[in-house]
């Protein structure tokens, strides 16, 4: 669910994840599987702030 809001979007896919888990689970050999939960991961948009903290801190700005 990218672009969405991140509570919207765990929302949805923990909704969903009874089903993924089977469809996960039906292909397994394994007779259990991990049981899944959704959380946002907010990696990417540290990764980008970092990014634009560097190009500030070595004179680059905006003009990527």
């Amino acid at each position: 669910m990218i672009g969405a809001d991140a509570e919207v979007a765990a929302k949805g896919l923990n909704s969903a994840a009874g089903h993924l888990h089977n469809c996960y689970s039906s292909g397994c050999a394994s007779h259990t599987g991990a049981a899944l939960h959704f959380v946002h991961d907010t990696s990417v948009e540290r990764g980008f702030e970092i990014d634009r903290l560097i190009d500030q801190a070595v004179g680059r700005g905006d003009n990527r």
